[in-house]
């Protein structure tokens, strides 16, 4: 069994470090880390290299989603992926995991629902902008 906590933005460990800290700090090879890169973003951390660099080697399971955030008014806005502040990072993301060798799990996390559309409906644009990165 693999035990694992989430990089997040409503959580204790609000940065990489802290999440690093404390996954050394059960010292068990059992508990690993669920790395959400976006949610890096929403608390004023760079997902890359920053954020992947202070946790690589304890990651287990990884969370694709995207958006812009704008924390001064408390707004979160799901984009499909590719389309947010994370475009940016998505490439160095995905080159980065296949020259280290990971081996988990990498997931869309979709919460992006189109002006007009279905939750599937941006399910279906999200899935093509993860496959350019991930496939």
């Amino acid at each position: 069994i693999t035990l694992m906590i989430e990089t997040g933005v409503n959580t204790l460990l609000t940065s990489a470090y802290l999440t690093r800290r404390f996954i050394e700090d059960m010292q068990s090879p059992n508990f690993k880390v669920l790395w959400d890169p976006a949610n890096m973003i929403f608390n004023h951390e760079v997902p890359y290299p920053d954020s992947y660099e202070e946790l690589k080697g304890h990651i287990a399971h990884i969370h694709i989603k995207d958006g812009t955030v704008d924390t001064k008014r408390s707004i979160i806005t799901s984009m499909s992926v590719g389309e947010g502040t994370m475009a940016q990072y998505l490439p160095d993301i995905a080159q980065a995991l296949r020259q280290d060798g990971y081996d988990g799990v990498v997931s869309l996390e979709n919460f992006y629902i189109p002006p007009g559309k279905t939750l599937q409906d941006g399910y279906r644009e999200a899935v093509r902008g993860f496959k350019r990165y991930f496939s």
